[in-house]
């Protein structure tokens, strides 16, 4: 079958066209049909492309990337391999949610990639749901890292929260909508807070204490005031320390509660998550207090069935 061209050839007739073509089409690559033909250095390529049979090099480039054949330097040299769901920070979703408290605790955000550090299994939960991401694992501690290597996330994340790079001295409270509130502090809380049982001498009842430990006085007050207009708590209390452990010595905030708030705490942001979006460590630890001290949480909880 004949080729029709709009340009003038040049140094090649129209039968070197249809034998380039059809070398194409039967799978040979262009470098590989110089060499038959004995043309220059991409006149194929040239050809293909002038008839519409091949993507421009930054279109087969990208194609490339995508397939994990090379690095792509504009992402940290992470293979852009993955599909992410790049709608994540878009959409109000309950995972949604779950990671935006992780980031604020745990992560920071970069220009072209953003990242968490903590537990593996809630680095591979979090690399679920955005469907794609390096896990990296510290060799001096059992600390992993889901590192998401995407621009746009990382726009929405400026944008819609105003998360920087230095999150620390400028992080603020982010107000979402009330049914997504108890999946943003479960996100916060696996990723900074912690649940601790402890048995006070010459008592006989186990304490359920749940606390908070960051940088950030202001965020910290503005969660502390949200949890108790919102009567998920009714006491608690902030204190402040140097943290000693700090190269710079910084000023800690810890938001720490009792055994009645603990409980209505943890009941109230792991009541509607599912397996997929929360931490085990600090799940764990609830149900086994609710298991090794059914009279205390059914005391506190009468209407509510203690997990099975």
């Amino acid at each position: 079958m004949s080729i029709v061209i709009n340009w003038k050839p040049r140094k090649h007739s129209l039968e070197t066209y249809e034998k380039i073509r059809d070398l194409h089409l039967a799978g040979v690559g262009a470098n590989e049909i110089n060499t038959r033909l004995g043309i220059g250095v991409g006149t194929a390529y040239d050809v293909l492309k002038r008839l519409g049979l091949m993507r421009s090099r930054s279109e087969a480039r990208t194609l490339e990337w995508r397939q994990g054949k090379h690095r792509n330097p504009y992402t940290n040299g992470f293979n852009l391999k993955y599909l992410y769901d790049e709608d994540l920070f878009k959409k109000d979703t309950p995972d949604m949610a779950w990671v935006l408290g992780l980031i604020l605790s745990d992560g920071h955000v970069r220009r072209n990639n953003w990242c968490v550090s903590a537990s593996e299994d809630i680095c591979q939960k979090l690399i679920a749901i955005t469907k794609g991401g390096q896990l990296q694992k510290r060799p001096d501690v059992n600390v992993h890292s889901a590192i998401i290597s995407n621009l746009k996330m990382c726009e929405d994340l400026r944008s819609r929260f105003g998360i920087e790079h230095d999150k620390c001295t400028s992080l603020k409270f982010v107000n979402l909508e009330k049914p997504l509130m108890p999946h943003f502090v479960r996100g916060f809380w696996d990723g900074d807070g912690s649940f601790s049982s402890i048995l006070p001498k010459g008592r006989t009842i186990t304490r359920f204490i749940a606390s908070l430990a960051i940088a950030a006085e202001s965020f910290i007050k503005d969660l502390f005031s949200y949890l108790k207009d919102a009567k998920v708590v009714k006491g608690g209390c902030i204190y402040s320390y140097v943290n000693k452990n700090s190269f710079s010595r910084n000023l800690r905030h810890t938001l720490s509660f009792g055994t009645a708030d603990s409980l209505s705490l943890s009941d109230w942001f792991y009541r509607d998550s599912n397996e997929f979006n929360r931490g085990d460590l600090n799940y764990n630890k609830w149900i086994k207090y609710q298991r090794d001290h059914a009279d205390v949480f059914n005391r506190m909880f009468s209407k509510k069935t203690v997990a099975e």
